[in-house]
């Protein structure tokens, strides 16, 4: 991963902009153009919950699952080996 590249900005940009972002599940990647990030790259964002950073995956996966119900996306996280996003911070991520 480029170190000058925030996984954040970049998600931002890609799902703002509905670019394509691949999910590499063999590899624990994420491919936007040309960068590849592991899914548990730590983000800039606290955890309004404890004092933890989400992981770039977290985000993604949520945002692919957000108009899910609650109770079907806290599953499909589970399953998918993927962090959960706390419910206290679904909005404020929706929003941006």
């Amino acid at each position: 991963m480029n170190k000058s590249v925030d996984p954040l900005l970049l998600l931002r940009d890609y799902y703002s902009n509905d670019k394509p972002i691949k999910y590499l599940g063999d590899e624990h990647l994420l491919v936007f153009g040309n960068t590849k990030i592991p899914v548990d790259a730590k983000t800039a964002w606290i955890k309004k919950v404890s004092s933890t950073q989400y992981t770039i995956g977290a985000f993604w996966f949520f945002l692919q699952k957000k108009d899910l119900p609650i109770r079907d996306y806290m599953s499909e996280a589970d399953h998918s080996n993927f962090e959960k996003i706390h419910l206290l911070d679904k909005n404020k991520i929706i929003s941006k």
